[in-house]
């Protein structure tokens, strides 16, 4: 893979992260508008579940169809699945907070964009973990 090819890859993932986080806030907002803010508890596990399953089914995957899997890569895979429970959540607990003050706030730009940043957050505490993990696991060896 090239270097373009590798940005491009990055681009497009981080593209996909915003629409997905937009997506999952704006459907928050008119699910919790109409059905109360009981509902966003059912709406962050099963979206969390299945973009988390996917995840870990992906990192879990062998490299080539004969090689056997590595005990690490099931912590990757674990730390993907755990990495989508956390950003939904984070992003979950941003829309309700507005939805408990005020029933009936319609989702806005600036209200997308703080959930789409804790969804982000999220993402960021698990990839903090893994980076800890890895910068002891250069001083140890």
């Amino acid at each position: 893979m090239t270097p373009r090819e590798g940005l491009i890859l990055l681009v497009s993932a981080l593209l996909t992260l915003v629409l997905l986080a937009a997506l999952y806030v704006v459907g928050g907002y008119v699910l919790g508008r109409k059905f109360g803010t009981g509902v966003l508890l059912p709406l962050w596990l099963v979206t969390s579940s299945i973009t988390g399953g996917l995840a870990f089914r992906r990192g879990y995957q062998p490299y080539t169809v004969g090689s056997p899997l590595h005990p690490a890569q099931l912590w990757l895979a674990a730390g993907l699945g755990l990495m989508f429970f956390l950003a939904f959540g984070l992003a979950t607990l941003s829309v309700r907070g507005r939805l408990r003050a005020d029933p009936d706030l319609r989702p806005s730009a600036m209200r997308v964009i703080l959930g789409i940043l804790a969804f982000f957050c999220g993402l960021a505490v698990v990839l903090a973990m893994f980076l800890v993990l890895d910068v002891r696991r250069l001083f140890t060896a």
